[in-house]
């Protein structure tokens, strides 16, 4: 996927906010309206972040090889919770009950965005019979010394 394809939703999602955010400013009360501000601006993230220049820019910056990955991922689940919470909001019912569903997907999506990164982390640098185990960020899987 080219730059562009990813850059023209960024912009459209952009706008869309700025034309979102005077209605915000009126009913700061409402959570529909917040859900719908909020998913646009995830959305928008996405996009923006999951551009190719925009991938490398991150990791050059922040000088970690893969640091756009977990940003990425973030964002994209803030970008589907956001959008549970949109289901639950439209869905309608007493407002505890609506305040007490968003808390619940809220802490839903962060227990398994964190799950997610862990399940993920690299293993660490065992001593062991054979000498040093390294895993090497630059290869696509973990790699053991030779014996």
């Amino acid at each position: 996927m080219s730059d562009l394809a990813s850059f023209i939703p960024a912009a459209l999602g952009t706008v869309a906010v700025l034309v979102r955010l005077p209605s915000l400013r009126r009913n700061t009360r409402d959570p529909l309206l917040r859900a719908v501000v909020v998913s646009l601006l995830a959305a928008t993230g996405v996009f923006c972040f999951g551009a190719t220049s925009t991938i490398v820019k991150v990791n050059e910056i922040t000088g970690v090889p893969n640091f756009a990955a977990p940003l990425l991922y973030s964002l994209l689940m803030a970008c589907c919770g956001s959008g549970i919470i949109l289901i639950i909001n439209w869905r309608g019912g007493p407002p505890a009950c609506i305040r007490r569903s968003t808390g619940w997907c809220c802490a839903g999506t962060y227990a398994a965005l964190a799950v997610a990164m862990y399940a993920r982390s690299p293993p660490s640098a065992r001593h062991g019979s054979n000498g040093w185990r390294t895993w090497t960020p630059t290869t696509p899987t973990p790699r053991t010394s030779a014996k």
